[in-house]
């Protein structure tokens, strides 16, 4: 944020803790801030916004910040942070404000090329937008990494392939288990 970049692109391996990485972040940034901020955390799933609001509450602590949801249709409240699923923010599209949030962070930010999700995103006019996912491909080829800053924004890639290499994951194992299978002919 200091250098200057207003846009970034964090690429962690499911598992490796990209919500409470990016919760240190915006906690370094607002505790540094001389006003009060706002923060959007963006997701396409209730789950995942239940449980992103968790891990911020983690690392910010519940008494010190004021925290919402907003999904199935609801209106962003004024907290400090607000956990908001994109198809409700879509249906509000034109009654929202472009400056209303200090800083926009964006989940499973591969989605963003969308013409949906792109038109949530660039509503809004953040000092900086934040995205996280575990992989920046898109199969229609849509560049996620440019929406986010180019390769200068793309600050963390630490991927499935180093995750496991790493040893920051476990290996998978699979059991496969059939009640009809002759063990003997195997």
């Amino acid at each position: 944020f200091e250098s200057g970049k207003t846009k970034l692109l964090i690429e962690m391996a499911t598992g490796l803790g990209k919500t409470y990485t990016v919760a240190h972040l915006i906690k370094g940034l607002i505790q540094s801030s001389e006003k009060r901020s706002r923060v959007l955390f963006l997701a396409h799933q209730v789950e995942i916004l239940l449980q992103s609001v968790t891990s911020f509450k983690n690392v910010l602590g519940v008494a010190n910040y004021s925290f919402s949801a907003c999904f199935s249709g609801s209106k962003p409240e004024d907290t400090d942070f607000v956990f908001a699923s994109f198809d409700t923010l879509y249906g509000q599209i034109d009654s929202l404000s472009a400056q209303s949030f200090d800083f926009v962070v964006v989940d499973e930010a591969h989605h963003t090329p969308a013409r949906t999700y792109g038109e949530v995103v660039n509503l809004f006019k953040p000092k900086l937008l934040v995205g996280l996912t575990a992989t920046p491909y898109r199969s229609d080829n849509k560049d996620v990494l440019r929406f986010f800053g180019g390769d200068d924004g793309h600050i963390g890639k630490f991927d499935l392939i180093w995750a496991l290499k790493h040893r920051k994951l476990a290996f998978p194992k699979y059991l496969v288990l059939l009640d009809d299978l002759d063990q003997d002919k195997i």
